[in-house]
C-alpha cells in the first residue's frame, strides 16, 4: 500500500475482530489475552505507520454475544488525522440493525470536498460488440487490416539457413570483402572480429538468463570446455573421441552372457566403398547426414 499524502484521505472500517484495551471497554479485561494482545499490535503497527487515528470512541459497544450477552467492539473505524477535522459524527445506529444481525451499523459522516475532473469522451466498446458473431467478424477486420499493413510496410528478409546466432551484418561486410581478395592473404581482423562477436554474444546471453536457463548456463560453466584444434589430425582426434565414448570403468554386462546369434555377418568396408561413396559427393559442400551414413553402411 503507498503511503497517501496530505491531499488524500484514508479511511479504514469494519470488523477488524480484534479486542484491546484502546477501545474496549475496561470490564472485558478477561478478553485482553496475551495472544489478543500480540495480534491486535499487528493493527497497531500499521496505524502508527500510516498516521492513523481513531475516528470511532472509545467505549462504544458494537457487538453482542448471543451466549453471554456482554458487548464488545470489535469493529471500528480509523482515519488519517487531517481527515478527522472532517469528521462530523461517527457513532452506532441500533435502530438501523436488521434482523438475525448480531453486529450494530456504524454511520460515519465526513465533509470532503471532491474535485470533478475533466474526463474526455471515450470509446464504447461494449454497445459496439454486443453479439458474439460482431466480436468475430471485428476480430476478422483487425487482423486482415494488420496483415495488410504488414505486407505494405514491413521489409522482409531472408535468412541464411545456416546463419549462427552471433552472426552480425559487420561480419557479413568482412566476409564479402575477404571473398574480394581471392587469392590475396586474408586479413586477421575478418577472424578477430568473429571471436570478438562470439565473445560478446555469449556474454551477453550469460547476463541474461532466467528460469530454465540458468541451468543450462550452469551447465555450460561448469562442464564445458574449449579445445582449439589447428591441424586436421587434432579435428579427427576430437570428432573420433565425440563418436566414440570409451568404455565405462566397470561393465554392466554379467560375466558369461550369451550372446544371440548375429543376424548378418559383419564386414570391413573396403577401399573400393570408400570411392564409391566418395565419388557421390559434391564438390566443395560439407556432406550431410545421408551422405555420411551412405559411406558408413554401404
Amino acid at each position: 500500500m503507498l503511503h497517501p499524502t496530505e491531499d488524500n484521505h484514508l479511511i479504514w472500517l469494519g470488523n477488524f475482530n480484534h479486542h484491546h484495551p484502546l477501545w474496549d471497554e475496561e470490564h472485558n479485561n478477561h478478553l485482553f489475552t496475551t495472544t489478543a494482545i500480540n495480534t491486535s499490535q499487528k493493527l497497531l503497527d500499521q496505524i502508527t505507520d500510516y498516521g492513523m487515528t481513531q475516528a470511532l470512541l472509545k467505549d462504544i459497544p458494537t457487538l453482542q454475544s448471543t451466549r453471554t450477552g456482554n458487548w464488545t467492539q470489535p469493529d471500528n473505524v480509523f482515519c488519517m488525522e487531517h481527515t478527522l477535522g472532517q469528521l462530523i459524527s461517527c457513532n452506532m445506529a441500533p435502530e438501523q440493525c436488521g434482523p438475525n444481525m448480531d453486529h450494530l451499523p456504524i454511520l460515519t459522516y465526513f465533509e470532503l470536498t471532491l474535485t470533478p475532473t475533466d474526463s474526455l469522451p471515450t470509446y464504447n466498446y461494449w454497445e459496439l460488440l454486443v453479439m458474439e458473431y460482431e466480436f468475430q467478424r471485428a476480430a476478422h477486420e483487425l487482423n486482415t487490416t494488420l496483415c495488410k499493413v504488414i505486407k505494405k510496410c514491413i521489409p522482409k528478409t531472408q535468412p541464411h539457413p545456416h546463419k549462427k546466432h552471433w552472426w552480425t551484418k559487420d561480419l557479413t561486410k568482412l566476409c564479402n570483402s575477404l571473398k574480394q581478395l581471392k587469392k590475396k592473404k586474408p586479413p586477421h581482423m575478418y577472424a578477430k572480429e568473429i571471436q570478438k562477436t562470439k565473445k560478446e554474444h555469449w556474454t551477453n546471453w550469460l547476463e541474461g538468463v532466467t528460469g530454465n536457463n540458468l541451468w543450462i548456463a550452469n551447465k555450460y560453466i561448469t562442464e564445458g570446455t574449449t579445445t582449439q584444434a589447428m591441424s586436421n589430425e587434432d579435428k579427427s582426434k576430437i570428432f573420433a573421441r565425440s563418436l566414440f565414448l570409451p568404455p565405462p570403468p566397470q561393465s554392466t554386462i554379467p560375466e558369461g552372457f550369451n550372446y544371440p546369434k548375429p543376424a548378418d555377418q559383419w564386414t570391413n568396408i573396403t577401399s573400393y566403398q570408400l570411392l564409391q561413396a566418395i565419388k557421390k559427393l559434391s564438390l566443395y559442400k560439407a556432406p550431410g547426414p545421408d551422405r555420411v551414413a551412405n559411406i558408413v553402411f554401404q
